[in-house]
Order: structure tokens, then C-alpha cells, then sequence
């Protein structure tokens, strides 16, 4: 249950925020592509977004994007699935380069 309510609170701030200077300033950072790594996480039993949804995010990440669907898991990854997701990003870190 917090998780959910966490997870609706920046759809309420967004919704509330339109008109105010704070929400143009969000809504404008949304719209500037990431210039480092990114790996996106997706549980295969997501019932918010489906995998290609998902996937669509990689258009914003320019610095390296990696997808992964994380199997008989929902939306809420890291509470579902805390080991797995774990795993995935400890892998994923690993394989960074150095600078």
C-alpha cells in the first residue's frame, strides 16, 4: 500500500503543478534525454505497462540504455523482487567502464 501511494504522489504533483513555474520547470526536464547509462527494469507481470510501453523509454537515454524484463514480476519491482533486482543492477554495474 505505500508503495502504491508513493508511486501515485508524482502523478499528483504533476497534475496539481500545470500552471505553476515548478511544473514547467519538471515537464522541461522530462523532455531532456539522459546522457548516461541507463538500465530499465521491467517485470514481465507489469499490469501498468506493457514491455514495448516500457521500452519506449529508451529513446530518452543517449549515454547507453539497456532493457531487462525481470520474470513473474509486477510493477512494483524492487518490493516483489528486491534480490532479483539486486542482481540485475550489480551486474549491470559491474559491466560499466571505469573512469
Amino acid at each position: 500500500p505505500a508503495a502504491a501511494h508513493c508511486s501515485l504522489e508524482s502523478f499528483r504533483w504533476a497534475a496539481r503543478s500545470r500552471l505553476r513555474p515548478d511544473g514547467a520547470r519538471f515537464r522541461s526536464r522530462l523532455d531532456t534525454p539522459l546522457r548516461i547509462p541507463v538500465r530499465q527494469l521491467h517485470g514481465t507481470l507489469d499490469g501498468a505497462f506493457s514491455p514495448d510501453a516500457a521500452r519506449m523509454s529508451g529513446v530518452f537515454a543517449q549515454g547507453g540504455y539497456e532493457f531487462s524484463e525481470l520474470p513473474s514480476v509486477g510493477h512494483f519491482l524492487a518490493d516483489e523482487a528486491p534480490q532479483q533486482v539486486s542482481d540485475a543492477l550489480l551486474d549491470w554495474l559491474d559491466r560499466l567502464p571505469s573512469t
